[in-house]
């Protein structure tokens, strides 16, 4: 008799686990924003603003959802690039001239967003969808979580992305192959 009973348990296990597996590949994956910035005059700037996790994995088709979850409430953008030189890599590139392409790639995002009022939600550069250099999402803050599905991705390829209000914010999607 409890013999069976153990069978049935592990049958149920694993059917439930099966359930949930195929439930999640579903999905899509999500990105989340966290951390915080402190502003004290004279004292003390920190900002440890980030994407997490920074690189994701997705296959063709995928969606990814950007949830606002930092403690700054701040707005925040995803801005793509296969570029990797349109990437802030040092402190000194925050101050413009130091990385022609960071600035040209942070402004357009920026301008693309905020000619209008209220802000455009989406930049949209290239081809129809989200997947062109430039393309760009804002969410965050006042703007509501957003979710993407690439397009104009090859398997194979990796794309980077940034928020272009606070350029050390920086990730990658690998597209399976």
């Amino acid at each position: 008799m409890n013999r069976k009973l153990l069978l049935v348990a592990v049958a149920v296990l694993v059917l439930a686990t099966l359930s949930v597996g195929v439930a999640l590949a579903g999905e899509g994956k999500t990105v989340k924003t966290l951390g915080d910035e402190v502003l004290k005059p004279n004292v003390k700037v920190e900002a440890t603003l980030r994407f997490s996790p920074g690189p994701t994995t997705i296959d063709v088709g995928d969606s990814i959802t950007w949830v606002g979850a930092d403690k700054a409430d701040a707005p925040h953008t995803v801005t793509l690039t296969r570029n990797p030189d349109a990437l802030m890599d040092e402190f000194a590139d925050l101050f413009g001239g130091n990385c022609p392409e960071c600035d040209a790639a942070i402004g357009a995002a920026l301008g693309g967003h905020f000619a209008t009022d209220p802000p455009t939600l989406l930049v949209d550069v290239g081809d129809p969808g989200f997947g062109d250099d430039g393309d760009s999402v804002l969410f965050g803050g006042p703007a509501p979580d957003t979710t993407q599905t690439l397009t104009n991705v090859s398997p194979g390829e990796s794309i980077f992305y940034f928020c272009a209000i606070h350029p050390w914010m920086q990730g990658s999607i690998n597209v399976n192959g």
